[in-house]
């Protein structure tokens, strides 16, 4: 089974698509801010991680970059899930390093579509 790190400041966020993703068999891990997500991803070595932009203590793009650069996690799929739906925010996402850019709110079967569309 093929873990995923949900990173987002809201609770609410991370309970809705955790039930979503563990209902269709994924074991999911979280984190409620980029900083504890950094030191959760070293740990668990996620497959894929899916990160709000606007996360306390260590930002998305940062935690993005931060990933990016360390040995044990260069290689996740990073998936940015954001309330922002900026197009100069998708551009940075995409220089730091993520793999797909998603905005909320986002449809249950459209988020695990893309999900399964990574991991295949």
């Amino acid at each position: 089974m093929k873990t995923i790190l949900l990173v987002d400041g809201d609770s609410d966020s991370r309970i809705v698509y955790r039930t979503i993703l563990r209902h269709h068999g994924f074991d999911v891990v979280e984190a409620a801010d980029g900083q504890a997500g950094l030191e959760l991803a070293r740990k668990v070595v996620p497959a894929l991680v899916i990160t709000e932009l606007t996360v306390p203590k260590l930002g998305g793009l940062d935690l993005i970059r931060q990933l990016r650069a360390l040995p044990e996690t260069h290689a996740a799929l990073l998936l940015v899930l954001t309330a922002i739906a900026l197009e100069s925010e998708r551009i940075r996402a995409e220089a730091a390093g993520c793999t797909k850019f998603l905005t909320k709110p986002i449809e249950p079967q459209v988020l695990l579509q893309e999900v399964r569309l990574l991991l295949s």
